[in-house]
């Protein structure tokens, strides 16, 4: 469990999950802080990887290979600062931008 929230200890919650769930050895670590979070697994070890990222609601996008873990990490990017899940990043490129002053209200009826 590397914590690279930016909120020290932040790890300590997340891991309190991990135990819940049934995971019994867990690290903690503290991180560079990064934006995004991330489930790192070794060769052997997706089924578990895909296991942490669906109890975090995270994407498969966000599970990803890596030779240098043993078992499974996660790594709690900013997106992860608080709650119970990683906030998703807002769309981009498909939201189209407006203001007040590109909506027409409706009158509404005076005689009610």
């Amino acid at each position: 469990m590397a914590n690279g929230t930016n909120v020290a200890g932040r790890s300590n919650a997340i891991a309190e999950t991990l135990t819940t769930a049934g995971f019994t050895q867990i690290t903690k670590l503290e991180a560079q802080a990064v934006p995004t979070t991330v489930v790192y697994y070794q060769s052997g070890f997706e089924d578990v990887a895909a296991d942490v990222a669906a109890m975090f609601g995270l994407p498969a996008s966000s599970i990803q290979p890596a030779s240098a873990i043993q078992g499974v990490q996660i790594y709690a990017g900013e997106d992860f600062a608080s709650g119970a899940k990683p906030t998703p990043a807002p769309a981009q490129g498909n939201v189209a931008a407006q203001t007040a002053n590109d909506q027409t209200c409706q009158a509404t009826n005076p005689a009610g």
